[in-house]
């Protein structure tokens, strides 16, 4: 990428000076070397950033916070290498001075400032780096300031403060010292609490073995106790006297590499605290929040909270970096805790919360995936099922099981051994998933754990707060602690308890205990305690206790409360608070009562029998008088046993939602006083219980089993067009009316489905019990023969509609005429004659010739683990396999042509470049060998006497022939060397030997023929000859002068003039041949791409019909087992609402769902019975899914053939523009050559009238010239008209200096300004075209002259006397020789040999390189978007493509899998299914299974 200028306004490699920059092949690598650039930068960026390590316990010396600062030092090196490659010259200096001084000071801030790296060698390093680098940057900038001065000394100055730099970066005093100054309280951001938190954790790991460490920590914990404000500040705490009892059995210590003191460990509790506000105080910290879970994790050994802490800041969106620290590092703690785990270690309360969370979060997606289930199963049994929304059902089913996998997974890191967890799982594997065998292991597991925790019980309770038991256990259990910091507060509760007050466990833990109280208890609860610890006097311990609670919404209820103290060695003093609650249900409500009387809280139940709530108490701030008059007056009436009647007055202000107008109850009251120790311990009244009960509802309502016996009869209503409803009632048997169809256990089910689901009618009642299944059958036959003959009538009434034929076939009905759609009547009716017993050896017959028996399938599949196994199989389908191999092949096939498309089209536009250009070169070898012919006529001239030779002098003559031979040479040798298709005839003119070259030989004129390019060889070998000969013996009659003129005037120059036409007709048919080539690419393209869809979409749709064989599949199913799966889930569903957390073992279920044939259980020889099948279901398809990958399709599609169109519209435009300046190029390029032509047949005109020029005689064609040229001017100038629209800026600008402005700037390079200004009396300087008309008419006026006198031999010469000379004694001879040296005959070869010349090769230049330039940039925007095409493709491969085929993979991979949602001995008993899984199992040659 580096470029510079080369001078010539064009920028070059620096490397490679031949190679241009941004044109052709250059663009493909700079652009692939961009690519690879910014690839590299981001790769490098990104590694720098995200791969170190961060843990200070990690003993790496490179261990840092973050890698934010090496990230910065590493783009500062990136930016300057960038800047000294794009930025040459001294103009750029003081820019990279800056970017340098800039980056310089930003890095060394960075890192000496803020050093991020823990290891304290580390930090130095990099100060003493970075504080060099920006010594050498300043020093840099005094050099350049310095530069035009007399001061030399930068470099010596830089190399004394060097080491003066490196010694005071080791010297400096310890900046953070001063961290440790900071107040707690004063932070004003979480970077300052890491950086002292990080310093003091040094201090403690240096402490050991270096003095100074503790001597500073000492100082600090001294400052702290003195600054610090909060009451828990762990340097200011006592341990309380529960506490101190059990403090000599503490064993101090901590895990790690050494013990600390007490004292260290108090400021580690410390370094927690400071963590625990800083983030309450700026809680979106997320750097904060790593810092803690870093050091939960190192000195705590908290994972689960430090994995917490990790989540809280996930949740924050941190930046790029932390999100990778936060991902690593959960995944490190996720590993160690599931590690720990199954190695036997219990939970603690934050493992407890998540694995709560999980475990809530795993029953929510059981739930889900039940009710997909029922859905699933639901639209199955439609009439019609839809395959769409099956396929959409079964896509959720499968999401929600793999969230329910993996919350089970997690749940299973965190604890493997949790009974409830393990159950759960069980039930949704058996009922739901119908995977009896893991769901029973499961079950079993739990049983076993269950039992073994059961045998645990006995042990101490203190270890209870640990074990999942007490976690799980159904008894409401509360912990208390008594030390200082947590006085009465909950350090642990079940979710037995947190239930019953209404509360979650979080919202719990860590809270007073009084909470749960009412306030008339809770504000002298924590006296209550201080008093056991002061006396050790067991009042209210150890046994059980009628008491009040408050739930979350501050409403009281009454609650059976047993207390027992326990001491723990690690927490001193505990208690544990079981509850139970009344089991008795009555009508009766409570209200607490301060001592004078205000309610200090009610029961829940006063809403609905004293009309009151917590709402209109506090708004009035009610008493009891106000709710009973006279109440406190008559409290010793209400204290008796039996308490006493009042008239309750409901409120008129309370709202019951009803139209009740009950204003008045009968209540009994009662009132209980509530006594506490006061500080003299005697007895006083607190306050009264009070409790109202309704007067008829004092009989005890408590719940009992229901013993009435229940109905024997059970009746059947039906309705047409709704379902049977069927209850039991008490009337006699005989007047009920029923439909009783005694029949076999095993057939019962199905017989009352069909007869009751599929007919919908009754049967004929009676009183008996049983009916025979054989007249049953018999009555159905009667009526359909009645049924037909009541059809002969007129009316033709079918009265056998809905009715269906059944026969009782080894305990179960079968059908005998299979009902069937009208649509299928002719190609699906089975004769009438056909029996069952037909059928069924029909079907046998094809089970053994198609399938294998069920039998053999349950043999093989005997564990659902195998089956599920074998269609889960993650082997690519054959419809994918075949979709991949076709669009990588149609891919393929894109880049190819588009390849063939772009690389052709340079190689065209090449040729037709390479073909202009040769048609220039091609005349510019008839100008030269004009000009070479011209000298040579002009010495010959100098020898008889007609010019002097000092002007033009022989010298310059000889030379001009020289330079003209060379280019000749050269020219033809270009020439020879092109490789480029010709025409034949061309061909034939240029290698064959069809020239004829004359030579004069003794006086006689012989000819003999050769190619074109021997004889062009012959032409210029000749005229070498004569340009080295003397001056006298260049004569008319010297053999190679001759050899030279007459060729030049006759065959040969035909022959030139003929090459140089077919170059031209040859770009000309090459434009418009090309232009076919790229048609014919444009309908390669678009033919790819119309069989890419064709090809293309028959696969996409075998993929779907791979997707709906499978759907198909569940038709096969029989109605009934589906209607048994859909109960079985929303049986499931509704335990699991319910809460239910017995053992569902699948046994009841399975039982009931054989009796159908269908269980999960049936035997082989019901599985072996003879089962008629119905015709499967029609369904339908409504899927709409694949009609936006079509649109994308097209799009894309659309998208590649605008690209050749595109292409095709370019190439076209640009061919028809070189068609049509062809002429213009032709006749320009030839303008000179021919200028010379005329010239010279002139002149040899006036020396020879007799030489014979182009087979006739010379004035002839002298005549026919002088109008030729005057038409080949005009033509230029016409064409240019015509084409000024397509022509370039620089020749358009070309042209018109040259012919229309002042073309003198074109030959300063060989005469001066003043002269071109001069010549020809300023008519090249008012333009060419004034000065070619001039040269014309000068032409024309020399023919006249010799016309002139040519026809009268005794005229004078009317020319200059100056010029004339006497040349032979031929008077009339004399006179045409001296036309010769007429000023206009001067003015003409200095027109000709220098401004006609240098003008129109200076034209042809600027029309090439405009040609080159409109070339170029057409095959740049060619290049440009073959690169985008490229590009989008390859992105539309990886990007869209092989996503969209993995996506159908795994959909086809997931539909395959719902026929695991089928029970396996359905699946064995289903045709369809066990011939899928037999080809499923040859094509994946599986052999063992």
């Amino acid at each position: 990428l580096a470029c510079v200028s080369d001078g010539k306004g064009q920028r070059v490699h620096e490397f490679f000076s031949e190679v241009p920059c941004w044109t052709g092949t250059y663009i493909i690598h700079a652009v692939f070397a961009i690519f690879v650039s910014i690839v590299f930068i981001s790769i490098s960026l990104v590694v720098s950033l995200t791969y170190f390590e961060c843990r200070s316990d990690g003993h790496s010396p490179e261990a840092r916070v973050n890698a934010r600062a090496n990230f910065l030092y590493i783009l500062y090196e990136m930016v300057l290498v960038i800047s000294f490659t794009f930025m040459h010259g001294d103009q750029y200096v003081y820019i990279q001075l800056i970017m340098m001084l800039a980056g310089s000071l930003l890095i060394f801030a960075k890192f000496h400032f803020n050093s991020p790296y823990y290891d304290e060698r580390m930090s130095k390093l990099w100060s003493i780096l970075v504080s060099v680098n920006l010594w050498s940057v300043i020093m840099l900038c005094f050099a350049k300031i310095m530069e035009n001065t007399l001061f030399e000394g930068s470099l010596i100055a830089w190399m004394i403060g060097v080491p003066f730099i490196v010694l005071i970066v080791l010297t400096n005093r310890d900046r953070r010292i001063d961290l440790l100054l900071i107040n707690v309280n004063k932070f004003q951001n979480g970077e300052e609490i890491q950086n002292q938190i990080r310093y003091i954790l040094k201090l403690l790991d240096w402490q050991a073995t270096n003095r100074n460490a503790a001597i500073l920590l000492d100082g600090y914990i001294e400052i702290h106790k003195q600054t610090c404000n909060k009451d828990d500040c762990p340097l200011k705490q006592k341990t309380n006297k529960a506490a101190a009892a059990g403090a000599g059995q503490r064993t101090p210590g901590r895990a790690g590499e050494e013990a600390l003191s007490e004292k260290y460990e108090l400021l580690v509790q410390l370094l927690c605290k400071m963590f625990f506000y800083g983030i309450k105080k700026f809680p979106n910290n997320t750097s904060l929040r790593i810092s803690y879970a870093f050091f939960l994790l190192d000195k705590m050994k908290h994972r689960q909270q430090a994995l917490q802490e990790l989540n809280q800041a996930e949740a924050n969106k941190p930046p790029f970096d932390e999100q990778f620290i936060i991902y690593r590092y959960k995944k490190i703690i996720e590993d160690q805790i599931a590690e720990s785990q199954n190695e036997g270690g219990g939970l603690d309360i934050v493992s407890e919360i998540a694995f709560q969370n999980h475990m809530r979060q795993c029953q929510a997606n059981i739930e889900k995936s039940a009710l997909l289930h029922m859905e699933f199963w639901s639209q199955l049994s439609e009439d019609n099922p839809d395959l769409a929304k099956l396929n959409e059902i079964g896509s959720k089913i499968n999401n929600s099981v793999q969230q329910v996998e993996e919350h089970w997974s997690k749940l299973q890191k965190i604890s493997a051994n949790m009974p409830k967890a393990i159950r759960l799982y069980g039930r949704f594997l058996i009922e739901i998933l119908n995977d009896k065998e893991s769901g029973e292991m499961l079950l079993d597991r739990a049983r076993n754990l269950i039992n073994s925790n059961a045998n645990k019980k006995n042990l101490n309770v203190m270890n209870m707060t640990n074990s999942e038991e007490y976690v799980n256990d159904p008894t409401p259990t509360v912990f208390i602690t008594t030390e200082q910091d947590k006085f009465a507060n909950i350090t642990g509760i079940n979710l037995a308890a947190a239930s019953l007050f209404g509360y979650n466990k979080t919202e719990l833990i860590n809270r007073k205990v009084n909470t749960l109280m009412p306030q008339l208890f809770a504000k002298r609860h924590d006296t209550f305690i201080n008093n056991y610890l002061t006396t050790s006097e067991a009042r209210a311990l150890n046994k059980d206790r009628y008491v009040f609670g408050k739930n979350k919404s501050n409403y009281s209820f009454p609650v059976y409360l047993h207390v027992k103290p326990l001491n723990n060695v690690m927490g001193g003093l505990q208690f544990v608070a079981n509850f139970k609650t009344d089991k008795s249900f009555k009508q009766l409500s409570h209200l607490l009562l301060n001592e004078d009387g205000s309610i200090d809280a009610i029961t829940a139940s006063c809403i609905s029998i004293l009309r009151i709530d917590l709402k209109s108490i506090s708004q009035k701030r009610q008493t009891i008088n106000d709710l009973v008059p006279n109440f406190m007056r008559d409290l010793d009436l209400y204290k008796a046993k039996n308490g006493a009647a009042v008239t309750y007055t409901y409120p008129e202000d309370f709202d019951t939602g009803t139209k009740n107008t009950e204003t008045q109850v009968s209540l009994t009251c009662s009132v209980q006083d509530v006594q506490v120790l006061n500080a003299d311990r005697v007895l006083e009244t607190a306050g009264y219980i009070v409790k109202f009960e309704r007067i008829n509802d004092r009989p005890s309502m408590t719940l009992a089993p229901d013993k009435r016996p229940r109905a024997n009869n059970f009746q059947w209503k039906f309705e047409r067009g709704r379902v049977l409803i069927g209850e039991y009632t008490d009337v006699p048997t005989s007047e009920i009316v029923s439909q009783h169809i005694e029949h076999s256990d095993a057939g019962e089910e199905i017989l009352q489905s069909h007869i009751l689901e599929e007919e919908g009618v009754q049967s004929h009642t009676g009183n008996d019990k049983s009916v025979l299944k054989s007249s049953f059958v018999a009555g159905k036959e009667k009526q359909v023969k009645d049924s037909a003959k009541e059809g002969s009538s007129d009316e033709k009434i079918d009265y056998g509609v809905g009715i269906r034929t059944l026969r009782l076939i080894n305990g179960r009905p079968m059908d005998i005429e299979p009902e069937q759609d009208e649509e299928n009547e002719e190609g699906d009716d089975n004769s009438a004659g056909r029996t069952v017993f037909r059928q069924m050896q029909q079907e046998e017959a094809n089970d053994g010739a198609e399938d294998f028996s069920m039998r053999e399938f349950s043999t093989a599949f005997k564990s659902r683990r195998v089956l599920n196994a074998i269609i889960n199989d993650k082997t690519v389908p054959p419809a994918i396999r075949n979709l991949k191999i076709t669009a990588n092949i149609l891919i393929a096939v894109l880049f190819i042509i588009a390849g063939v498309d772009y690389f052709m089209t340079i190689s065209e536009f090449n040729d037709i470049l390479d073909n202009a250009n040769l048609v220039t070169l091609s005349n510019n070898i008839i100008a030269e060998l004009m000009n070479v012919q011209g000298g040579i006529r002009d010495l010959t001239l100098m020898n008889i006497g007609v010019y002097n030779t000092s002007y033009p002098s022989e010298a310059d003559i000889r030379s001009s022939i020289a330079l003209s031979l060379n280019e000749v040479q050269n020219t033809q040798r270009t020439l020879q060397l092109s490789s480029m298709d010709i025409f034949d005839e061309h061909s034939r003119l240029l290698n064959t030997k069809s020239v004829p070259i004359y030579i004069l030989q003794g006086g006689t004129i012989t000819s003999q023929e050769f190619t074109l390019y021997e004889a062009t060889q012959q032409i210029i070998s000749k005229a070498f000859n004569v340009r080295n000969a003397n001056l006298s013996n260049i004569t008319w009659t010297n053999s190679d002068v001759h050899f030279v003129e007459y060729n030049l005037f006759n065959d040969f120059y035909t022959a030139l003039r003929k090459s140089s036409d077919y170059y031209v007709l040859e770009l000309v048919n090459r434009s418009t041949q090309k232009k076919n080539v790229f048609l014919i690419l444009l309908i390669v393209s678009a033919v790819a791409l119309v069989l890419t869809v064709i090809v293309l979409f028959p696969v996409l749709h075998s993929v779907n019909k791979t997707k709906e064989e499978v759907l198909s599949l569940f038709l096969d199913i029989p109605e009934k087992t589906v209607k048994g799966l859909y109960t079985r889930c929303e049986n499931f569903i509704s335990t699991l609402q319910v809460g239910e957390d017995e053992d569902m073992m699948s046994d009841v279920d399975d039982e009931s769902f054989e009796k159908g044939g269908h269980g999960a259980d049936a035997d082989e020889d019901s599985a072996s019975e003879y089962q008629p099948r119905k015709k499967r279901k029609k369904f339908k398809n409504s899927g709409k899914s694949q009609r936006r990958f079509y649109l994308n399709f097209f799009a894309v599609i659309v998208f590649v053939e605008g690209y050749f169109i595109i292409n095709y519209n370019s190439s076209q435009g640009l061919l028809s523009n070189v068609k049509q300046l062809v002429t213009e190029l032709n006749t320009t390029s030839m303008a000179e050559g021919f200028s010379a032509f005329v010239n010279n047949v002139e002149r040899q005109l006036i020396i020879d009238p007799k030489f014979p020029v182009l087979g006739t005689t010379s004035l002839s064609v002298a005549t026919a010239n002088i109008q030729n040229i005057y038409t080949l001017d005009s033509t230029i100038h016409q064409e240019h008209s015509i084409n000024v629209q397509i022509h370039s800026d620089l020749y358009k600008n070309t042209f018109n200096q040259i012919m229309m402005l002042n073309p003198c700037y074109v030959f300063l390079a060989n005469i001066s300004n003043d002269q071109c200004i001069a010549f020809a009396d300023s008519a090249v300087y008012q333009g060419m075209a004034v000065g070619l008309t001039r040269h014309f008419e000068n032409l024309r006026y020399l023919l006249t002259q010799y016309t002139t006198y040519s026809a009268d031999a005794r005229a004078n010469f009317t020319g200059p006397r100056d010029n004339f000379r006497t040349i032979t004694t031929d008077n009339q001879r004399n006179n045409i020789l001296n036309i010769l040296r007429l000023p206009q005959a001067f003015e003409i070869s200095s027109m000709q040999a220098l401004y006609i010349k240098l003008a129109f090769r200076a034209l042809l230049n600027d029309f090439r390189r405009g040609l080159n330039d409109d070339f170029n940039a057409k095959l740049t925007l060619r290049l440009a978007l073959y690169i985008v095409l490229n590009i989008a493709l390859i992105l539309l491969y990886f990007v869209a493509w092989l996503p969209i085929v993995s996506r159908l993979n795994k959909n086809i991979w997931r539909t395959k899998s719902m026929l695991t949602m089928i029970p396996l001995n359905v699946v064995a008993k289903i045709r369809s299914v066990r011939v899928y899984l037999r080809k499923f199992i040859s094509e994946k040659n599986i052999t063992n299974y």
